[in-house]
């Protein structure tokens, strides 16, 4: 029997925003903006370099090893590195545009909407995000989907990141809730379904990409947003 929950938690980007088509096409406009394609051979090219930086500089983030301002420095000025020259006012400002530009895309994750009109009908909903909180709220409602929501629990008002169990915490108590009444959906193996976990909570790690397990099994796996409607 499926076990019964009063509350979901849920993470926002790449779990229900598509975080990595918005932020691409935000990026190419400030590829173009900017002129970059006077220093890359192509804007993929650039692309290329950037998304694993940007990619390890948030996993650093998330673990606490870097400050917010940092990791917005970083993101700028390490990609460019070996074409252009920015300092840190010109890497905030690009950052700035980067961000009002992303957080203005409006594609979600196939099924998204869907999903969260079907978790509204049956339980408490707590996005439950180590996203910055001046573009989260922005992305939710461009997006149609902050009304679905109880309760936003973000990392930036918290002061820790998933999955450090305080994030895990203050949402429990926004939702006055138990752990073990509790779901947590996310897409990141290791702020969600680990964070979770090790805050006695049950886990849905969501695996489009079929990616291997970690040290234990999850409560529950699936590859499209819209299984969960079969499954709680």
């Amino acid at each position: 029997m499926t076990k019964r929950y009063s509350t979901i938690f849920i993470d926002l980007d790449d779990t229900l925003w598509d975080t990595q088509s918005n932020n691409k096409e935000a990026l190419r406009e400030i590829y173009d903006k900017r002129g970059w394609e006077n220093h890359f051979p192509s804007f993929q090219h650039f692309h290329d370099i950037y998304l694993p930086v940007n990619n390890h500089l948030w996993d650093l983030y998330a673990q606490g090893k870097i400050t917010k301002p940092e990791l917005i420095r970083r993101r700028i000025t390490e990609p460019l590195a070996t074409a252009i020259h920015v300092d840190e006012a010109t890497a905030t400002a690009i950052n700035d545009e980067l961000l009002a530009y992303t957080s203005a895309k409006t594609k979600l994750i196939d099924g998204a909407k869907e999903l969260s009109e079907y978790l509204h009908s049956k339980y408490q909903l707590v996005i439950v995000s180590n996203g910055f909180e001046e573009v989260q709220y922005k992305k939710m409602r461009g997006a149609g989907i902050e009304s679905y929501f109880q309760h936003v629990v973000l990392s930036d008002q918290v002061g820790t990141n998933k999955p450090h169990p305080e994030i895990f915490s203050v949402a429990l108590q926004k939702a006055n809730a138990q752990p073990n009444e509790v779901l947590m959906i996310g897409d990141s193996w290791t702020s969600d379904i680990v964070g979770a976990k090790n805050s006695g909570i049950d886990q849905m790690w969501f695996n489009p990409h079929g990616a291997s397990l970690g040290e234990f099994s999850p409560t529950y796996v699936i590859k499209h947003l819209l299984d969960i409607c079969r499954i709680i």
